[in-house]
């Protein structure tokens, strides 16, 4: 969240009318993706035959157009000399959404341990 919100000044303040050539609806359409990435992987605990496909597309679609808004990037940071600050940011985002669903992926196909427990408390209601 951190590296996000770094990248979030620099969108607001320094490189506002970029963002206004298109890269503002680039990174719509990553956060749809990327939310719909994650419940759809949460859907899957429960209905891994009907949710896997329609996660997969998702995930693949955040990370085409999270490849698209790093190809924005390079560019400004070609073009533009854009901050380092900037482009760690955006490294440490990326970085981090890979882990993280990479690690719901894995969870999803295979079982999450703890997931079981966890719907037995929840229904008993801690």
């Amino acid at each position: 969240m951190l590296a996000l919100a770094i990248d979030d000044i620099g969108h607001r303040t320094r490189y506002k009318q970029e963002l206004a050539k298109g890269e503002g609806y680039v990174h719509q359409m990553i956060g749809v993706t990327a939310v719909m990435s994650v419940v759809g992987l949460i859907l899957c605990f429960e209905h891994r035959e009907l949710m896997t496909v329609p996660s997969a597309g998702f995930i693949l679609l955040s990370f085409f157009y999270s490849g698209v808004d790093e190809a924005m990037h390079w560019s400004r940071y070609f073009r533009m000399g854009v901050d380092r600050i900037e482009m760690w940011a955006h490294f440490m985002a990326i970085t981090g959404h890979v882990l993280m669903i990479g690690t719901w992926w894995h969870w999803a196909q295979t079982g999450y341990p703890g997931f079981g427990e966890t719907l037995k408390h929840l229904a008993n209601g801690f």
